[in-house]
């Protein structure tokens, strides 16, 4: 769980990037943990090496390649649309 949070606060500052959690707040002010999830756009590259056997689990995938510096995560989402076009990332 280390390498995880690591690698989220690695990442946590791209626009193609997102991380949402899911809380129950009761009454009394305790909050309680119901589920956690990312969402991001990747590279075409990530997208082949995953489609192609043999197989891996994302997760551990994206949170290696993203402790070795090399996040499939764009670096050219902008909010909507890829920054200069699709053929410049």
């Amino acid at each position: 769980m280390n390498y995880l949070k690591e690698a989220l606060a690695a990442v946590s500052g791209l626009n193609s990037f997102r991380a949402v959690t899911l809380e129950n707040i009761a009454p009394d002010g305790e909050s309680h943990l119901l589920g956690a999830g990312i969402i991001g756009f990747v590279s075409d590259e990530f997208v082949a090496s995953a489609k192609t056997p043999p197989y891996f689990w994302i997760g551990s995938e994206v949170t290696r390649l993203t402790l070795k510096g090399k996040t499939p995560f764009s670096p050219c989402w902008e909010g909507g649309m890829l920054a200069g076009g699709y053929d410049s990332c």
